[in-house]
């Protein structure tokens, strides 16, 4: 009986990286306290560790492919209740009613492809929204705003990865040509085997 219920409450089991799994069963079984300890491994002194989100959660686990694995519907239904919960904290005096949160909420979903966000950037930028770390917030929210203060949070992500994007590659060119060589020659040798062995899965599943 007590497994039941446990499972009742989850919507993600294990086939989804531990970080994503907690999070979409805690927003399922409406577990704010462990929404927020999930999401607090992704901060560093308060502030959002971008690098950290695009480090630990895998492409296949972004938001684009948990659509493809639980379906638009269900992905959906947990996005929507995490953007209610985060308006209403706000105490907005003219805020979305609940087919404009559904329109945003396939909005985002949509708008996700385009730089592969994982759920844990959309909750973190709730947080944020709540915080007022994105901008003034009056007394009113809609869509256009949404995603003008969305655009901020996607910005400084893509400026963190950019930049740790230079560090690598200065610390790549700081090493000595021959260093380089047998690196990328190593680096190549692991990408032919990757490609051979998705070859392999791919035929023999055929």
């Amino acid at each position: 009986m007590e497994l039941q219920k446990r499972t009742e409450n989850q919507i993600a089991t294990i086939s989804v990286n531990k970080s994503t799994r907690h999070l979409l069963n805690a927003i399922h079984s409406s577990r704010n306290d462990l929404i927020t300890a999930n999401l607090s491994a992704f901060k560093e002194r308060g502030n959002v560790n971008h690098l950290a989100v695009i480090n630990k959660i895998p492409l296949q686990d972004r938001l684009p492919a948990l659509v493809q694995k639980y379906s638009k519907q269900k992905i959906a239904a947990i996005l929507t209740v995490s953007l209610t919960a985060c308006f209403e904290k706000m105490n907005l005096r003219y805020a979305m009613n609940a087919d404009q949160i559904v329109d945003l909420t396939d909005m985002v979903i949509e708008s996700s492809e385009e730089d592969q966000l994982a759920l844990e950037d959309v909750l973190l930028f709730l947080q944020q929204l709540v915080m007022g770390q994105m901008g003034k917030i009056y007394d009113r929210m809609d869509i256009p705003t949404f995603f003008e203060m969305f655009e901020i949070y996607r910005e400084r992500r893509h400026k963190d990865y950019m930049n740790a994007k230079y560090e690598r590659d200065v610390q790549l060119n700081a090493v000595p040509i021959n260093e380089r060589i047998v690196e990328n020659s190593r680096i190549a040798e692991r990408d032919k085997d990757r490609q051979a062995m998705k070859d392999y899965l791919k035929t023999k599943s055929e």
